[in-house]
C-alpha cells in the first residue's frame, strides 16, 4: 500500500504531513464505512465516513476521476486535477485554524478520490432556523468568527472566492469556513480576471472579471446582511452592483426603518464591506465597534422562521397542484444555475413563477421570506440522506473527455468495488 501520488508528481510534497493512503477498490470498505450523503454538488458528493480502526468520523468530499451520471440522474463532472491539488494544499496551509475547515486526510483509489475534513453540524442559516430566536449580539459573534476565518486566509495569501451562507458551517456553535474548491493563492497586488464562485454572492468587480482578494469582503458583508435582515432579492443585488454605496444607503434606510432598534455600529460594518471602492480588510473590519459586546445590541432580530422559513403547506399545495414534476425541477435548477445557492427569496420566487407563466401562484407566497431550494421539489424528488451511500455508477458510465494522470502499470489492476455497507453511526 503505497503513498497517494497519482495526481501528478508534485503531490509528493503536497501530501507530506497529511494522512493519506492508496487503496485497491475492494479494500477500501475494509477500513472505512460510508454513511449518508451530507451534500451534493457539480463535482463532488460529501459523505459521512468512519475510520473503522480509529472510529474517527469525518466528512469525505468524494470525487470521481471521470464524469459520471448517478442513479438520480445527477451529472458529476470530472474535476480538474491541479484544482484538487490546490484545494488540498490550501487546506494544509491553513491548518484548520481560526475557524477554517480542518483537513483530516486523503483517500485515493484508481477511479476515485476522497478529501477527508472535519464534520460539522449544519450550515449557518439552518443553525439560525433551528435556533429560531437570534439577537444582534449573536449575529455579531458569528460575523466576527467569519471575518476571523477570512482574515486568516488573507494573512496566508489565500482568497476563498466563494463565501456564501452554504459554505459557512457550524460546529458546536462555532463558525467553520468551508469549501475551498474555488480558493486560490495570490501575491500582493495580484488581480484575477476569471469569475469563480457563486455569482449571487460575488462582488461587482468579480462580475466584471477584474478583482483582488478584497472581493471576499463583499461576500462577507452580503452574508452578514442576510443573517440580520433576511435574503436580499436579485433586484437589490443588482442595485448594489450598479449603484454601489448609494444603492446600499437606500437599502440601509429601509433597513433602519424596519429595525430601528439595531445599532448604528452594525450599519457601519455593512457600509464598510458593501462598498465598491476602498473596501476595508477583514482585519480592519474586526477592529470596528460592532464586534465589541458593549456596542452590539441584545435586540432580537425576529423569528428566524419568518426570515428563513420553509414554504408553507398552502404554498406547497399551490405549487404542487399547478406545476408538474419536471416544471418544479426546472424551476429549482433555474435558481441553482443563477445563484449557486439553495436560498431563494419570495420576491425572486414570484418573479420566476411569472416567467414560467404561473402568476396565480404568486398570491399565495408570503412577502419578505427566504426559502430553501429543496422545498420546490416533492419529498420523493429530494436526495435520500438517510439511506446510506448509493452504489457508484462510475463503472457503468464511459469517461467523458477527461484525462487523469495515470499511475504505473502495476497499480492499474483493481477489482470492481462491491456495494458499500450502510453506516450505522
Amino acid at each position: 500500500m503505497g503513498p497517494c501520488l497519482s495526481l501528478v508528481c508534485r503531490t509528493r510534497d503536497l501530501y507530506k504531513g497529511v494522512p493519506n493512503v492508496w487503496f485497491e477498490e475492494k479494500d477500501i470498505w475494509k477500513e472505512y464505512e460510508f454513511g449518508e450523503a451530507l451534500g451534493e454538488g457539480v463535482y463532488a458528493t460529501v459523505l459521512k465516513v468512519k475510520n473503522l480502526k480509529t472510529e474517527k468520523i469525518s466528512a469525505a468530499k468524494h470525487f470521481s476521476k471521470r464524469t459520471v451520471i448517478t442513479n438520480s440522474n445527477q451529472i458529476h463532472f470530472a474535476p480538474d486535477a491541479e484544482g484538487l491539488m490546490e484545494e488540498v494544499a490550501i487546506l494544509k496551509l491553513l491548518k484548520g485554524e481560526s475557524y477554517c475547515l480542518r483537513l483530516d486526510g486523503i483517500i485515493e483509489t484508481k477511479s476515485e478520490l476522497y478529501i477527508l475534513t472535519q464534520i460539522c453540524d449544519s450550515d449557518l442559516m439552518n443553525f439560525v432556523v433551528e435556533r429560531d430566536v437570534t439577537t444582534e449580539s449573536d449575529a455579531a459573534e458569528w460575523s466576527r468568527q467569519l471575518l476571523t476565518a477570512v482574515a486568516h486566509c488573507h494573512s496566508h495569501f489565500v482568497m476563498h472566492r466563494d463565501v456564501k451562507p452554504e459554505n459557512v458551517l457550524m460546529s458546536d456553535g462555532r463558525v467553520v469556513l468551508a469549501d475551498f474548491g474555488s480558493a486560490v493563492r495570490f501575491k500582493p497586488g495580484q488581480r484575477f480576471f476569471q469569475e469563480r464562485g457563486s455569482s449571487f454572492w460575488s462582488s461587482p468587480e468579480t462580475w466584471a472579471n477584474d478583482y483582488d482578494f478584497t472581493a471576499d469582503l463583499w461576500s462577507c458583508g452580503l452574508v452578514i446582511l442576510t443573517l440580520v435582515d433576511g435574503m436580499p432579492s436579485s433586484g437589490q443585488i443588482r442595485e448594489l452592483h450598479a449603484m454601489g454605496l448609494g444603492a446600499f444607503f437606500e437599502h440601509g434606510a429601509k433597513f433602519e426603518n424596519k429595525h430601528h432598534d439595531l445599532s448604528e455600529e452594525l450599519l457601519n460594518v455593512l457600509r464598510s464591506l458593501l462598498r465598491k471602492k476602498n473596501r476595508i480588510s477583514a482585519s480592519e473590519a474586526l477592529d470596528m465597534d460592532w464586534f465589541s459586546s458593549k456596542f452590539s445590541s441584545d435586540k432580537t432580530l425576529g423569528s428566524a422562521a419568518s426570515r428563513y422559513g420553509k414554504l408553507s403547506r398552502t404554498v406547497h399545495a399551490a405549487i404542487f397542484g399547478i406545476l408538474d414534476n419536471l416544471q418544479r425541477v426546472a424551476l429549482a435548477h433555474k435558481f441553482d444555475h443563477q445563484n449557486g445557492s439553495i436560498l431563494v427569496s419570495s420576491a425572486d420566487l414570484k418573479a420566476a413563477l411569472i416567467e414560467f407563466d404561473y402568476p396565480q401562484v404568486c398570491a399565495k407566497i408570503p412577502d419578505n421570506q427566504i426559502f430553501h431550494l429543496d422545498d420546490l421539489l416533492l419529498p420523493a424528488d429530494r436526495p435520500k440522506k438517510t439511506r446510506g451511500l448509493r452504489r457508484s455508477v462510475s463503472s457503468k458510465v464511459p469517461s467523458l473527455d477527461f484525462t487523469w494522470p495515470r499511475r504505473a502499470a502495476s497499480d492499474e489492476a483493481a477489482a470492481a468495488a462491491p456495494v458499500p455497507r450502510e453506516a450505522a453511526f
